[in-house]
């Protein structure tokens, strides 16, 4: 928490979309609050200079379907979830070329999320994703965003498919620290049985 991990994946997909105007990124959250949270800051990033053609949008259940449209034939940065990315883009792929062609970084945050029965249909929407990319051309790298992973090389490669490499160094603020160990002495009193000392 607070280690800069959102800088680190926007920092990134933001240059490259600067730097190629035809790419195009995918941004996956667990809840529908978070990928709100991180289209906020993305859209400040970029309302304003040359970020500004770099046009992310949202893709849920509650967009439009005039704003579903757009997303598809001219968003560059997509917000949505697994399941809108089974439902609505997998399964429509020919009308996702254009994004899939182009596809240089898929975010997947706060990715110790898809576990047990929902990691598993995850991580097969996920295979399909790559699949279809590289049917259209593209082979993008997948950045995996966690907190709370005890091994994240080994959870991140379970869930796409693929190797992954764990980038563990923690770059948040801290203040020192000192540790300290307490041990209370040990307090007898009388009034046991046959007025033997009580411990405390």
């Amino acid at each position: 928490t607070a280690s800069g991990k959102s800088l680190g994946y926007q920092l990134p997909v933001l240059s490259t979309l600067l730097d190629d105007p035809r790419a195009t990124a995918l941004y996956l959250a667990p809840t529908k609050a978070l990928g709100a949270d991180q289209l906020r800051t993305v859209a400040a990033l970029t309302h304003e200079g040359p970020l500004r053609d770099i046009r992310a949008a949202a893709y849920d259940g509650d967009t439009p379907g005039e704003v579903r449209q757009w997303v598809r034939t001219s968003a560059r940065w997509v917000f949505t979830n697994p399941d809108m990315l089974h439902l609505g883009v997998l399964r429509a792929h020919p009308r996702w070329a254009r994004l899939l062609r182009r596809l240089r970084f898929v975010v997947i945050d706060e990715c110790h999320a898809y576990r047990g029965v929902f990691g598993s249909h995850v991580a097969l929407v996920l295979r399909r994703l790559r699949r279809l990319a590289a049917h259209y051309g593209a082979e993008p790298v997948f950045i995996l965003c966690s907190a709370t992973t005890a091994d994240p090389a080994a959870a991140a490669s379970r869930l796409i498919g693929a190797n992954c490499v764990a980038v563990t160094e923690d770059g948040s603020p801290r203040g020192p620290r000192t540790v300290a160990f307490w041990e209370p002495p040990l307090l007898f009193e009388s009034g046991g049985e046959n007025g033997a000392p009580v411990r405390r």
